[in-house]
């Protein structure tokens, strides 16, 4: 903890987002919530974990450290600091001697913090613990209907903290693809649903605007800057959006060709795919028909030059793979003996 509020990961160069683990209400000090409040890196989201239970003496027989006023401090302390942020924690319904008085302190805390996600458990049983011999064992069937108590509570206040952000741009991390949406988190873990671009990749950052909220996720739309795609940065992606001066050797509706700039050979061209792919790595199943494309147009390239005597294909993956551009491209090189290993 004292290497992130001493900036020291931070402020890693390169580092987009740093979200904070599960952290241990005592550790969250005024210089950490300073921190989460200013750092542009840092995610507004402290999953606090774990609440357990509202009732203090259930706490006690659980062996925790902390109250529940006290937990409820370093949530209000958190919002009075940093507007939007996303508070998340745990709790466990059925722990042994939890009676209906318990869990009315459980369930009424809960509504009163209104967490934007809680993650509800049933206590199980477990051999060699403390608390497998204790007596009064909670039934099943309570413990069933006190799990979906607080579940339907979590989803009542996770839906009204996402309604919040109706008609806000938020800045989304997209992480999948999904029958033709892109799907992934703001800083403050909304998880966020929106229609694909033809330039839309996981792995990249896309300013979104919210149009609509439940209690599972929200949607939104697609922002544009200049009449074009906020979705990438990408130097090849702006090479292929005719974004940066390049001259092109081979285009169609999906890759385009153009001499590298580094060359390493008298013949050096790129091949890639106008869809933003990150490496051969995050390609998908659906992307087969345009690798299949990409290594045609090489062969049709080395033709074009006429590099019968020979020509080298290469695909550099990470950074110790030599790729320097983290967007998928085909390397193809001639016009010299090429030696093995390259030299």
């Amino acid at each position: 903890m004292a290497q992130i509020t001493g900036g020291e990961i931070a402020d890693i160069p390169g580092l987009a987002r740093l979200r904070l683990s599960s952290i241990d209400p005592s550790e969250v000090s005024d210089q950490l919530i300073d921190l989460v409040a200013n750092h542009p890196v840092l995610c507004r989201h402290f999953h606090l974990p774990p609440l357990q239970s509202g009732s203090d003496d259930i706490l006690r027989r659980m062996g925790r450290r902390y109250s529940s006023v006290q937990f409820q401090d370093v949530v209000a302390l958190i919002r009075s600091q940093i507007p939007k942020v996303a508070i998340t924690t745990d709790v466990m319904v059925g722990f042994p001697g939890e009676t209906e008085q318990d869990f009315t302190k459980t369930r009424q805390l809960s509504e009163k913090l209104a967490f934007s996600k809680m993650h509800v458990f049933q206590y199980s049983r477990r051999a060699g613990t403390a608390a497998a011999g204790f007596s009064q064992q909670v039934a099943p069937n309570v413990k069933e209907s006190r799990s979906k108590c607080l579940i339907k509570i979590s989803d009542t206040s996770a839906e009204a903290f996402h309604k919040t952000f109706i008609g806000s741009e938020v800045d989304v991390l997209v992480e999948q693809a999904e029958a033709g949406h892109l799907i992934g988190h703001t800083d403050n873990y909304l998880r966020v649903r929106f229609k694909a671009a033809q330039n839309a990749a996981v792995g990249e950052m896309a300013a979104v605007r919210i149009t609509a909220a439940d209690g599972e996720e929200v949607r939104g739309v697609l922002q544009k800057k200049d009449g074009r795609n906020t979705m990438s940065d990408c130097v090849f992606c702006k090479i292929a959006r005719g974004e940066l001066p390049t001259e092109i050797l081979l285009e169609t509706d999906d890759l385009v060709a153009f001499n590298d700039l580094n060359p390493q050979a008298p013949t050096h061209i790129l091949v890639i795919p106008k869809k933003h792919i990150a490496s051969l790595d995050q390609a998908k199943r659906e992307d087969r028909d345009l690798l299949g494309a990409l290594l045609l147009a090489v062969r049709s390239l080395a033709q074009r030059e006429q590099l019968s005597a020979g020509y080298r294909v290469v695909l550099n993956i990470g950074a110790q793979g030599g790729q320097s551009v983290p967007h998928l491209h085909f390397h193809l090189l001639g016009g010299r003996s090429l030696q093995w290993p390259p030299g």
